[in-house]
């Protein structure tokens, strides 16, 4: 008895409790990198983040920041990737970060505001959570954010380094081909290596790269990509003194760019005029730029290269006032990087004092636990040595009598704990169906609401007379899902009925899914009394059933 009492204190003194990340996250997860708009959906279904674990609001954070990012917008804001950084970054300090996972999750979170100090400007901070980026993601094999960080420091390092920018480039590429998981990154990889070449003066190695990356993201349609490497060939070919060229490029850029890539853009044609003694064409494009008033780089490059055409023109006076308004947008600046740079000692010296907290409270806790160990080894001595002498007669009494009893009856207690266990066994299994078949469920629904989604979105082009169809590619990814969630159902279907064609299996598709007929016919642009009579051909045909009690639904239901 005294063994088990001891047991019981120990495991309570050193048990500690797991818990599993939520589900939707989970889910949310698992739709990156490929398609990172439904990842977005589920985020943003999330309304109450209160009831979330620490750990999972740091992951919420990570993944609202990379569909963010992914879908188009720029990391300059922090409120979202800094707390889940800071969850890590402590768990780090600790020595708790232990498994792949968290390990990955650290390494995205360094990346992400690597990306952030980017946008401040902050190139101190943004080498070093790239370089912490680039080591944890090759620790933990996350070869995604391992070459998506490699590209970003040879941006960095394009200016300090020219060397290691090229090396850098390269590392990327090499990463990238471990996975090819997103097509959009491959042609900026590409681009990355050729402007390291442009800035160790390579132009023919440059414009090699450029046009390779170029080539990619014109046969996938990336139009922001065509953009920005259409630029970079431009201002390569500027570099080389071939104006024609350049503005060949320029011009192909321009038809492609949007947002704040118009604005760079138009700064590039605008240079190619004025190197091809275009002077007054370069002077109104960049008068029509207009930048956004924190942008105080591309202002000042706007009144810069204006200031230079009017100098050649010899319009002196109106020179001297893009002049002033060039030196103020870069006092603008070095204002903003004095804050930055602030922020960033201010931010070094939290994590200092968070740090000096933390071993102060760890040192704490091995004395409290050191005490609690003590006190316990000293409350298990006395309650041993008084049972042993006030009843340790009685003990061995009660020991011997219940040993005799279990001997008499040790055939019937065997076959009690062989039945517990098999009901145990049993109840366990239930519980594992059940859970199985709830997941199950939710994957279902989920593949459903997206594919209602999109006949939706069909639907509503078809109201308007244009004839739309699901493409392609929408149908395979559909059918990867199913198998999926539904225990390889496509593949199940395939294997037996091989001779279907490949709408009899999309038509298997829609009903194992339990899309109404009103929405098939929308699909198919036929009526709801012709998807009847297709289901009806298929059952016959296909499943070679005539029973009229017996429906397609069924069929498929019991595959």
């Amino acid at each position: 008895m005294m063994k088990y009492f001891v047991l019981y204190l120990l495991i309570t003194a050193f048990v500690c409790c797991t818990r599993q990340n939520d589900e939707r996250l989970l889910s949310a997860e698992s739709f990156l990198p490929v398609n990172p708009q439904y990842a977005d959906s589920i985020l943003r279904g999330m309304s109450d983040l209160s009831s979330l674990s620490d750990a999972d609001k740091a992951l919420y954070g990570i993944l609202r920041t990379y569909t963010d990012n992914r879908l188009g917008h720029e990391v300059d804001n922090d409120s979202l990737i800094r707390p889940s950084y800071n969850f890590y970054h402590d768990k780090h300090i600790k020595g708790e970060l232990t498994d792949t996972a968290s390990l990955r999750h650290y390494a995205q979170c360094c990346y992400y505001m690597g990306l952030y100090y980017a946008a401040c400007d902050s190139t101190k901070q943004r080498e070093d959570k790239l370089r912490s980026a680039v080591k944890l993601g090759e620790q933990s094999r996350d070869w995604h954010t391992s070459y998506l960080s490699y590209y970003m420091l040879s941006e960095c390092m394009q200016l300090c380094n020219k060397d290691s920018a090229v090396q850098y480039a390269f590392k990327a590429v090499e990463l990238y081909n471990k996975v090819n998981d997103d097509i959009n990154n491959l042609p900026r990889l590409y681009s990355r290596i050729g402007g390291a070449y442009v800035v160790s003066g390579d132009f023919d190695n440059a414009i090699k790269y450029y046009k390779e990356g170029y080539e990619i993201a014109k046969q996938h349609n990336l139009t922001i990509v065509q953009n920005e490497l259409c630029m970079g060939i431009a201002g390569t070919y500027m570099g080389m003194g071939a104006t024609d060229n350049a503005l060949e490029y320029a011009k192909i850029g321009i038809t492609t760019a949007s947002g704040k890539a118009k604005v760079n853009s138009l700064m590039v044609l605008a240079q190619c005029y004025a190197t091809a003694d275009s002077l007054t064409q370069s002077a109104e494009i960049l008068r029509a730029i207009v930048c956004d008033s924190n942008d105080y780089v591309n202002r000042y490059l706007v009144m810069r290269y204006l200031a230079d055409i009017t100098m050649r023109t010899k319009e002196y006076e109106t020179a001297s006032t893009y002049v002033d308004s060039a030196f103020v947008s870069l006092e603008n600046l070095y204002y903003h990087s004095l804050q930055v740079k602030d922020e960033y000692y201010q931010d070094n010296i939290q994590k200092e004092v968070r740090k000096e907290k933390l071993s102060r409270e760890k040192e704490r806790s091995r004395w409290q636990l050191l005490f609690a160990l003590t006190a316990s080894i000293i409350a298990i001595v006395f309650l041993y040595l008084r049972f042993k002498v006030l009843r340790g007669k009685e003990r061995r009494k009660r020991y011997t009598a219940i040993k005799n009893e279990r001997y008499k009856n040790g055939i019937l207690l065997r076959d009690q704990e062989a039945k517990e266990r098999q009901i145990a066994e049993r109840q366990k299994e239930i519980e594992h169906q059940r859970a199985l078949l709830e997941q199950k469920s939710v994957s279902m629904k989920l593949i459903q609401k997206y594919l209602l989604d999109r006949l939706d979105g069909v639907s509503t082009l078809m109201d308007g007379g244009e004839r739309v169809s699901i493409s392609d590619e929408t149908w395979i990814e559909i059918e990867k899902y199913i198998n999926m969630t539904d225990g390889n159902f496509m593949e199940r279907l395939r294997t037996f009925h091989s001779d279907f064609s490949e709408e009899d299996y999309r038509l298997c598709m829609l009903v194992r899914l339990k899309i109404e007929n009103e929405m098939i016919g929308k699909l198919y642009n036929i009526t709801v009394s012709a998807v009847k009579k297709r289901k009806s051909g298929l059952k016959k045909n296909g499943f070679m059933v005539t029973d009229p009690k017996v429906d397609l639904n069924q069929i498929i239901n019991e595959i």
